[in-house]
């Protein structure tokens, strides 16, 4: 994967994702070693395939809920790979390149998929909880880098940037409007919204919403709907 050109690297994926499905972790007890290596090595295109093989990985277990002996074991390895992906994103989330822009699109997405039914015990760790809202919060506010502010519509939700601000805000939406709700989780909601969070997310939106009006040719519209539907749902629950 880390050697493989990004063309071929795209036909791999969805061929890894089949075999972890079925395979995974019976017939490749390795693979997560080789994902842990390639996440923590220095080479960006090394971390790159690491981000790859983790996405697959949450993407094919994203169904199994508690009731299922494996979500045992994909607890575990969120609990293992998931502190170092909150390193990375905090790295990439200050960063400007495409490179970075893709990775922490992948990224935020292996996340989305890793909580898709529930919050592992891991995450639902105050701590834990609080840091990656930090991470989706500053990939909401940050400026888009001048890359991605192409004027064609099209080519503007295909760029990694937008598409990882448009994940941060899914993230959001579904930790303070459907985990937020889980009596076990509202201490840890509540103390969030203490820190004014969601005041700083209606200030980017307002924010996007008022340069979508005025014409700007910057703003990617499948992230401006993600984030109506963070500020219609969470509306009802932080009166």
């Amino acid at each position: 994967m880390a050697a493989s050109q990004g063309g071929v690297r795209q036909q791999l994926i969805p061929v890894l994702q089949r075999i972890l499905h079925f395979d995974f972790p019976d017939k490749w007890p390795n693979f997560m070693d080789y994902t842990t290596e390639l996440l923590n090595t220095n080479n960006a295109p090394s971390v790159l395939a690491g981000l790859q093989c983790l996405l697959a990985i949450c993407r094919a277990w994203r169904f199994r809920s508690s009731d299922n002996e494996s979500r045992v074991h994909f607890d575990k390895i969120i609990e293992l790979s998931f502190p170092r992906l909150l390193t990375i994103c905090n790295e990439l989330v200050t960063q400007e390149s495409d490179e970075a822009g893709e990775m922490l699109h992948l990224a935020l997405k292996a996340y989305k998929h890793a909580t898709w039914l529930e919050l592992s015990a891991f995450l639902r760790q105050q701590q834990n909880n609080i840091a990656w809202c930090t991470v989706f919060l500053n990939t909401v506010s940050k400026a888009i880098p001048a890359s991605a502010m192409v004027e064609d519509s099209f080519d503007r939700e295909k760029h990694h940037w937008w598409k990882a601000k448009k994940w941060a805000y899914f993230n959001l939406n579904r930790l303070f409007i459907r985990q937020s709700r889980v009596p076990r989780m509202r201490d840890v909601f509540v103390d969030i919204g203490d820190k004014s969070w969601g005041v700083t997310v209606c200030q980017n939106w307002f924010a996007s919403r008022g340069g979508a009006a005025a014409g700007e040719p910057i703003r990617g519209e499948n992230t401006l709907h993600v984030g109506d539907q963070f500020l219609s749902a969470g509306s009802n629950d932080f009166k």
